[in-house]
């Protein structure tokens, strides 16, 4: 079902990009907010950039007329966290408008869902668990030459076997 409800989603944008040429791909670093979660995937406690930091992807679609109070975007947001045998993804569909506070600086925010799935080993045996949930976003852009841009945001993605999920991220990404 996730699988159709994601195709679904990507033609849909697809399309809707093809008529609107607004699409953006960025790349970057996720850091979990919650130490539970942060724990999950830490495999000795000190500083480790493949166990402190996740990745996190995202494609969007924009209209190139302004929405509500900024741009309209379709954003699909996956935010992955590995580490210890333990593994935590979040994919999330979200509506976020973009405010311009000038010409470089930017403000998004804007409601979605997320797909929260988990693989964790606690006390000797594997847990595994998905849900759906509501969230949000929240975040703040520089637009760069180039059609380059730099976003630093905040997903809020529920809770899922008892780890909060939510996460801040790093990105640098591209529109075309």
């Amino acid at each position: 079902m996730l699988i159709r409800i994601a195709l679904v989603s990507l033609i849909a944008g697809c399309v809707w990009g093809a008529q609107n040429p607004a699409i953006a791909i960025a790349g970057g670093v996720c850091y979990r907010y919650d130490d539970g979660a942060r724990q999950a995937t830490d495999e000795d406690g000190s500083f480790s950039w493949s166990d402190d930091y996740g990745t996190h992807f995202v494609l969007g679609a924009s209209a190139p007329e302004k929405a509500f109070i900024g741009y309209p975007w379709l954003d699909f947001d996956w935010s992955r966290s590995t580490g210890n045998g333990n593994r935590i993804d979040s994919l999330g569909i979200l509506y976020i408008e973009r405010i311009p506070l000038g010409d470089t600086i930017y403000l998004g925010l804007g409601p979605g869902s997320f797909y929260n799935n988990i693989r964790i080993q606690r006390d000797g045996y594997i847990e595994r668990d998905h849900k759906w949930r509501l969230g949000g976003r929240a975040l703040l852009g520089a637009n760069l030459p180039a059609g380059l841009y730099l976003e630093a945001g905040y997903n809020y993605s529920g809770s899922v076997a008892g780890l909060k999920t939510d996460s801040a991220d790093l990105s640098l990404g591209i529109r075309f």
